[in-house]
């Protein structure tokens, strides 16, 4: 009865199947073996699930599984095919038998209501209970299973976890992510290698935040998180195609002032952990909480939760993410505070740049001049007349949207609350003489006190 099919197969003068396309159609589709082989959606394989055909390297399709299935259809139905004839039969069969695997993790067990995701990481992993790390939390549960369901769906956000070493950090994103998660990944492999990495993964950990140590790799990572899809060509394929992201990632690191610049850190969702005793102590009963902590966050999903930050915990992570810049460690952070505090010679507004430059590094002085503050700079103003002359050596880096974050670590300056205000040098001015958004001293007595320039500058030489 169950063997009914193998009537309508047409066949050769010999009485055996012929080679056809309809007959070959009907065999990958109702022989009990070759029928166990489906198309996974969400790594994009085909897979088997009859040992028959399974390989060394599991039950992945591969030459070798297709050289066994050469041989089954030969013994079976005195078949001959080539290998590359198996998988084109292959690609219109198993895909009328695909299933998505994460989808079906994800869905296991419906949700019992209790919440647990949000606090996930305060319990497990010692970090501070806070709004913004529980929303922070959640939210990235939630894209995880919308990259899932809805693949290529916007979400570039990294949960970052910085904390000392062995508390747990990876064994926690290894412990909720199944079979698809993957640690391997780095910004320093060629972009070929990353999608590779990241195609047959769920969540993607970048260890020790593998690949970023430099200004120039950290935009190369923006640009990477920013996409939603990937081109390669699959295996055994002949085009290129275009995969939709069905991914999230994660960092670990043991550093604190690890992000570079300040370009692209928004998508750094920093949450510093302790550590909550020993990974053994909390395992076991993170282990068992994985079904509900997915339903909980499929339960989200379905209900619409939207995947990004309100403006003011926006804010509030940014201030993070400067906390754990290496901004607080730049070289010229000493440089700067030292040029704000030097006082120079009143004459000090009429000089020319070169004049300045030189007055700053001890190379000309005014004896016997009446001394005063510098109440009021800019960026430009800065990269020009610091000292260090690293600044100018490094454009790329110290640009003035960089600077003025340097000088957001002073708390004795602030931006000018007016837009546009008059008193630096022409140089740094617009051509109205007024420059956009100054820094002044928080003590000055008013914003155009120092450095105020005559109708005609006088210069020293």
């Amino acid at each position: 009865m169950e063997d009914d099919w193998k009537k309508n197969l047409a066949t050769d003068s010999y009485g055996n199947p012929a080679r056809s396309i309809s007959n070959l159609r009907l065999i990958f589709t109702l022989d009990e073996n070759l029928s166990q082989i489906r198309y996974d959606t969400f790594c994009q394989d085909d897979v088997c699930f009859c040992p028959l055909f399974r390989n060394v390297n599991g039950n992945k399709i591969d030459e070798e599984s297709a050289g066994k299935i050469q041989d089954y259809l030969e013994r079976t139905y005195r078949i001959r095919l080539t290998q590359n004839k198996v998988f084109e039969i292959l690609k219109t069969t198993s895909s009328e038998r695909s299933f998505n695997p994460v989808q079906g993790f994800i869905a296991q067990e419906t949700w019992d209501g209790q919440p647990r995701i949000a606090t996930t990481i305060i319990d497990y992993l010692g970090a501070d209970d806070t709004p913004l790390v529980r929303e922070q939390t959640k939210l990235w549960f939630v894209a995880a299973v919308a990259r899932v369901f809805n693949p290529g769906c916007k979400f570039d956000n990294v949960l970052t976890l910085p904390g000392p070493q062995g508390i747990g950090k990876s064994t926690f994103f290894k412990a909720i992510s199944g079979r698809w998660f993957n640690d391997s990944f780095s910004f320093a492999s060629g972009d070929k290698e990353k999608v590779e990495t990241i195609t047959n993964g769920w969540i993607i950990e970048i260890s020790e935040l593998n690949g970023l140590k430099r200004a120039n790799d950290a935009e190369a990572a923006k640009a990477f998180l920013s996409r939603c899809s990937d081109y390669m060509r699959p295996a055994y394929g002949h085009k290129v195609v275009e995969f939709m992201r069905h991914n999230v990632f994660a960092a670990t690191t043991n550093e604190m002032n690890f992000l570079q610049g300040d370009n692209g850190n928004r998508r750094w969702w920093i949450i510093p952990v302790k550590g909550s005793g020993h990974v053994s102590d909390w395992l076991d009963d993170l282990q068992c909480s994985v079904p509900q902590l997915w339903a909980e966050a499929y339960a989200y999903y379905r209900q619409g939760m939207k995947l990004y930050l309100s403006p003011d915990m926006e804010n509030e992570a940014n201030e993070v993410q400067m906390q754990h810049s290496n901004i607080l460690v730049d070289p010229i952070m000493e440089d700067i505070e030292m040029y704000l505090e030097r006082e120079v010679p009143v004459q000090y507004a009429n000089w020319m740049i070169p004049t300045r430059l030189a007055y700053q590094k001890g190379a000309y002085s005014e004896p016997n001049s009446t001394m005063t503050s510098l109440n009021m700079v800019c960026a430009r103003q800065i990269i020009e007349e610091l000292p260090n002359d690293l600044v100018r050596r490094n454009p790329s880096k110290y640009t003035s949207q960089y600077l003025n974050r340097l000088m957001s670590m002073f708390p004795n300056w602030k931006r000018s609350e007016q837009e546009k205000v008059k008193g630096l040098h022409p140089a740094y001015c617009d051509k109205t003489g007024r420059t956009k958004y100054p820094w002044v001293r928080v003590d000055a007595p008013s914003e155009e006190s120092c450095a105020t320039l005559p109708s005609e500058l006088e210069l020293p030489f």
